[in-house]
Order: C-alpha cells, then structure tokens, then sequence
C-alpha cells in the first residue's frame, strides 16, 4: 500500500503504539510478522493480534478444559494449543471453523453431527471470501453459513468486527478506547467494529472499499483517505489533540 511503510516507520520512531489486526487464522504471528517485514513494515511478532487469538482466549476464559473440533489449520490450532485448550476428534463442547486448505466433506459431516449433539459452533471470522495469492477463495463464513443452515445453531463470531477482538488488542498495549484510531479498509469489519467500541475510524479507500458504496450504509468512518501516502503521523496526531490532554492512545490497523 502506497505509503505504509514511512507511515509505520514514524510510528515507531515516535513511539506511538499500534497494533495490527487480521481476521486471517490460517497464519501464525512469526510468519506473518517475516512477511510483513520482507515488504520494508517494521512490525514485530508481538505487534500483530489474530482472530485466532481472541477466539482462543474467549474459550479458554469461558471453560477451562473444554474440547474442541476444529475446522482449520495453522494459525488457530497453535493459538489454542498455547491457551490450553484441547483440540479432539470426539465429544466436543465446541465446533470451530477457522482459516484452512485441507476441509472434506468428512470433517463437515463431522462438525454437523457434534453440533447437533449439543456442541456449540464458533467462527474465528464470517469474511465469505479470502484473497490469497491465486485469487479470491472461500473463507470461513461459507462454511459458517452451511453448518449454520444444517443445524439451525448461530455461530458466534470472535473476528472482526467483533468487539471482544477489538477490545482484546487494545487492551494487550493498556490503553484507552477514546483514545484509538482504527484503520481498515473495510466497512463491514475494520470500520464498524471501530465505531462499535468508539473508536475514531479511517477508511482507506485501497480497493476493497468502492465510493459509490459509502452511502449504502447506515454508519460512516469519521475520515476517509486514499490510502496511508496522503497520510501523516503528524495528522494522526493532530486528531489526538482534540482529546484531553491527560490520556495516552493507540492505534490498530484492520
């Protein structure tokens, strides 16, 4: 993205703290944080906060012990391992579908019986589509939407815009929700879940975001950019001015 990089590397260099949230739970932290890092980011591992990681947290916090069938690779099942939570093949209290490349009709039919035998269903994000590097595919809210119409259960959601996941990021670096700026480039996730908790919200309008489909929605962002190039730290910090001068702030990107 155009501007990206002098935009974070003024960020750390004026210690200003920032988190970066991705609703991909396909990935773990340290390969996304290399990745990022081979694009001139300066983003570290502790920088970046997943929605496999809040879904992780919440079941740990909600049951200790609980077992869980999991939909979904990489990143979620190394977040629920690290939070002690146990991923089995039988007797689940919770069906998770997550991020993955190896899905069967198999492991659905699997999910499907759990969850009608009283398993409760979680989703680490609805996003219906993923863009990878062969183009857009099926995200988790596909199959969401499918276990969801079998069974007749909802799924709750700890992705973006789920305030639990936003909530939970902020509240890692300790700090204000009056104070926060989110930026995102979408309306449906980045920018409600900010206006949901408060947030002061940035629309960069990079692609996935189109103009003309601003007035459709109900809820606006409180500024719009082209992206982070016609965006300064020095702006950012004229908008945290405004606030009493006694608080500190953050900032998430989307």
């Amino acid at each position: 993205m155009p501007g990206a990089e002098a935009f974070v590397s003024d960020l750390v260099d004026k210690n200003i703290p920032f988190m970066c949230l991705t609703n991909n739970s396909l990935k773990k932290r340290t390969d996304m944080a290399l990745h990022l890092q081979g694009l001139g980011l300066k983003i570290e591992r502790d920088q970046i906060y997943t929605s496999a990681m809040s879904t992780a947290r919440f079941l740990a916090q909600q049951q200790q012990g609980c077992r869980v069938y999991c939909l979904g690779g990489g990143g979620i099942l190394t977040a629920l391992e690290k939070n002690g939570v146990e991923v089995v093949d039988d007797r689940p209290d919770y069906v998770i579908v997550g991020e993955g490349r190896d899905y069967t009709l198999e492991m659905i039919d699997k999910a499907i019986r759990f969850l009608k035998e009283g398993a409760r269903l979680f989703a680490v994000n609805l996003d219906t589509q993923r863009a990878t590097a062969f183009g857009l595919r099926s995200g988790c809210g596909s199959i969401v939407k499918m276990l969801e119409e079998e069974t007749g259960k909802k799924a709750f959601n700890l992705g973006k815009p789920s305030a639990l996941m936003l909530r939970g990021a902020r509240k890692m670096l300790g700090l204000r929700a009056s104070f926060t700026v989110m930026i995102g480039d979408h309306m449906d996730t980045d920018i409600l879940g900010g206006i949901q908790l408060g947030y002061h919200t940035i629309l960069l309008m990079t692609g996935r975001a189109q103009e003309e489909e601003l007035k459709e929605y109900s809820f606006q962002p409180d500024t719009i950019i082209k992206n982070l190039a016609e965006f300064s730290v020095e702006q950012l910090e004229e908008i945290i001015s405004q606030k009493p001068i006694d608080e500190d702030y953050l900032i998430t990107f989307g």
